[in-house]
C-alpha cells in the first residue's frame, strides 16, 4: 500500500520542480525529509532510494517549464504529499 501511495505521489508531482516559489521549496523540503526518514528503516530503504531517483528525474525533466506551472505544480505536489502522509499515518 505505501508503495503504491508513494508512486502515485512521484506521478502526481513529476511536474514538481525547481522554481523560486514557497510551494516548491516547501514540496521538495518534505519530499528530502521523507526520503531520509524511509532510508533509516531496512524494510523502506529501497522504496526510498527509488523516490529519490524519480525525484531527480522528475527535476531535470522540468526545468524548462515557465515558472508559473512549476508553481502550480509543487502545489500539486504539496497537497498530494500531505494526503499521502495522512493515509499513512504520518505527520
Amino acid at each position: 500500500m505505501k508503495k503504491i501511495l508513494l508512486s502515485g505521489v512521484i506521478l502526481m508531482s513529476s511536474f514538481s520542480v525547481l522554481a523560486a516559489s514557497d510551494a516548491c521549496e516547501t514540496y521538495f523540503s518534505e519530499m528530502n525529509a521523507l526520503v531520509t526518514q524511509l532510508s533509516e528503516s531496512d524494510a523502506t530503504k529501497a522504496q526510498a532510494d527509488m523516490l529519490k531517483q524519480q525525484l531527480d528525474q522528475a527535476k531535470t525533466q522540468m526545468e524548462t517549464l515557465p515558472a508559473e506551472s512549476k508553481t502550480a505544480a509543487c502545489q500539486q505536489g504539496v497537497d498530494a504529499l500531505a494526503q499521502m502522509k495522512s493515509a499513512m499515518g504520518m505527520q
